[in-house]
């Protein structure tokens, strides 16, 4: 549908659309628990990812202060 929408109107209308889509959105936020869970889970995904990108990922895996 996305699309269909980008051949049939003008990019102003899209951007407005999208825009009122996106206006009320609120990011939930991890709990503690799950971001640990995750953590662990992408550790390896993480690290290989760092070795891939040649950046420093440590950030993704360090716990947040609550």
């Amino acid at each position: 549908t996305k699309a269909i929408l980008k051949q049939h109107l003008p990019g102003g209308m899209l951007r407005f659309a999208n825009g009122l889509k996106n206006r009320n959105l609120v990011k939930p936020q991890l709990s503690p628990e799950l971001r640990l869970q995750m953590t662990e889970m992408y550790r390896e995904d993480i690290l290989s990812l760092e070795g891939l990108i040649d950046r420093d990922l440590s950030g993704w895996l360090r716990q947040r202060e609550a």
